[in-house]
């Protein structure tokens, strides 16, 4: 089952999450971006890739998700790219409403959640933009 075209970005510095995510994805039929930081996530985006979505871990070295997510909001060009932030953060409800982000999914993950979410993005027959995001643990602010 190709989804060819659909890229998603993983910006994850656990490299056990990281390959799990990129596994789980690219089995589903996704195409998937691996970036270890948010510098990385930023220069995938510089050199001209353009993904359906960005998976967006908040605690990363170099580049946090939300200082990402300052850099990444100056550029007009990535504005309809969607962000899904993904944190253990108990307050991540609080965080990702505070930091204007619609979407998150919180640690550990539950990959029907992350089906869901991604689908929503990148599958052509269901694209909705995430309108009516249907996976329970996750928030739609």
């Amino acid at each position: 089952m190709s989804k060819k075209g659909n890229l998603v970005l993983v910006a994850e510095d656990d490299a056990a999450i990281s390959e799990a995510l990129q596994e789980a994805l690219e089995g589903e039929g996704y195409q998937v971006l691996a970036a270890r930081t948010g510098l990385e996530a930023l220069r995938f985006l510089e050199s001209g890739h353009r993904p359906q979505l960005i998976l967006l871990d908040v605690m990363m070295p170099e580049m946090t998700g939300y200082e990402f997510l300052t850099n990444f909001r100056l550029r007009d060009d990535w504005k309809e790219i969607p962000v899904a932030l993904l944190s253990a953060d108990g307050r991540l409800d609080q965080a990702a409403s505070s930091h204007q982000v619609k979407y998150f999914l919180k640690k550990p993950l539950d990959i029907t959640d992350l089906f869901d979410l991604v689908e929503c993005f990148c599958d052509p027959a269901k694209r909705h933009y995430g309108e009516q995001f249907p996976a329970p643990d996750a928030r739609l602010l």
